[in-house]
């Protein structure tokens, strides 16, 4: 790599310790207020968002209409603001047909089982209303393995499922999140193929990837160009899931060097 060409890897490893930084500067003033603490851990995220899109993508809050039903409330709304006009807004809240949206992101300051199975419940109303695009943003996440045991914790969704029947399949699996990203410790646990030596099931997969100068990638360098591609995706072909790795210029053939799968887990078989 030459002095010239920019360290993609290492400006995001960089912001991701000043996001986490930015919210322990709010907890150290703000100590027992919850809901002070939660809206400013979604204002930290909005903002670094705004910076990493182009123009034809606003980030926002608030709810996503269809055909006259709305969700709960969204932390974080990205959505085409060429094309699409809120519904309605006020102040910073507004109400974005579903047509418009490219992704929802539900942001948590932790995790814990009912917290998790709250998201679920959020996700399957918002599948409803035609958003595939969920994701949940936790700046301290538990340990990547743990959430195999929140996916079926009794706080999640019943989906209308009987008595003992499978909870997860092909016809749910749209409603549960594309990823969840955690700062600390930093995975990003995206759905994905999980394969052993006799099933082959749908579920989770984190990767360990480590870049040319023996440093791990950050876990929103895949969150902000997975993203990116979400926004991109009708001016090019679909590219494939892992190409956030790469610098877009032929030049930086460097970025990449190790991908290994740290853990995975399968919900269901396909």
């Amino acid at each position: 790599m030459t002095k010239k060409q920019i360290r993609r890897n290492e400006f995001y490893r960089l912001k991701a310790k000043e996001l986490a930084c930015s919210l322990e500067q709010a907890h150290a003033f703000i100590k027992e207020h919850n809901l002070s603490r939660g809206l400013i851990a979604e204002s930290v995220l909005r903002e670094f968002l705004r910076s990493s899109f182009p123009g034809i993508a606003k980030v926002s809050q608030g709810f996503v209409e269809c055909n006259g039903i709305l969700s709960h409330q969204c932390d974080v709304i990205i959505y085409d603001s060429i094309h699409y006009a809120p519904i309605y807004s006020y102040g910073e809240i507004e109400i974005i047909p579903s047509a418009a949206v490219y992704a929802v992101i539900e942001v948590k300051s932790n995790i814990d089982a009912k917290k998790f199975g709250k998201v679920l419940h959020d996700f399957e109303l918002l599948n409803r209303l035609r958003v595939i695009q969920k994701y949940l943003f936790i700046y301290n996440g538990c340990k990547v393995f743990t959430f195999k045991n929140y996916f079926y914790s009794p706080y999640v969704p019943t989906y209308g499922r009987e008595e003992g029947e499978l909870l997860y399949g092909h016809d749910n699996y749209d409603a549960l999140p594309e990823a969840i990203v955690s700062i600390s410790p930093d995975y990003y646990l995206g759905k994905g193929h999980c394969q052993d030596a006799n099933r082959d099931m749908n579920g989770y997969i984190a990767y360990s990837i480590e870049d040319n100068t023996n440093n791990n990638v950050a876990c929103i360098q895949k969150f902000v160009e997975q993203l990116s591609e979400l926004i991109s995706i009708p001016q090019k072909d679909k590219m494939d899931d892992f190409l956030f790795l790469q610098n877009k210029e032929k030049d930086q053939d460097a970025d990449l060097k190790t991908m290994s799968v740290e853990y995975g887990f399968g919900l269901f078989d396909v």
